[in-house]
């Protein structure tokens, strides 16, 4: 049986994400601008180079989950995906708590597939955790 007493919350889930083919982990480039006319300051969008799949509204009702930086923890829906330049923007809903991307150097985040809320997935491992130990 593998030892799992050394893996994190967030190694654990990301190895179910990616035994569900339903996860994509990244880094944020750079602060996101849901459109031209949108203040770029309004903590709802991220912009991701390595997201270069598909067109765009492809990610539209997935769940970005931060997983470190201000916003660490938080998880929130996407409302709009657009492909500019080889860069993917997600807008998303409701704000984060800090502007994602403005620390580029360290944020990252989890995008899973709409039939994953990532707060399930870690229903899933409590409960599993709990069964496990008694």
């Amino acid at each position: 049986m593998p030892v799992i007493q050394g893996r994190t919350r967030e190694q654990i889930r990301q190895h179910v994400g990616y035994a569900l083919g339903a996860l994509h982990v990244s880094s944020i480039d750079d602060i996101g601008l849901e459109d031209v006319n949108t203040n770029p300051y309004t903590k709802k969008a991220l912009a991701d180079s390595s997201l270069v799949l598909g067109g765009n509204d492809n990610h539209i009702g997935k769940w970005i989950r931060f997983t470190n930086g201000s916003n660490d923890e938080e998880i929130r829906r996407v409302t709009d995906s657009t492909i500019t330049d080889n860069r993917t923007t997600l807008a998303y809903m409701p704000a984060s708590s800090a502007q994602a991307g403005g620390n580029t150097s360290s944020e990252t985040y989890e995008l899973w597939d709409v039939a994953y809320n990532p707060a399930i997935i870690d229903d899933f491992i409590n409960q599993s955790l709990i069964s496990a130990t008694g």
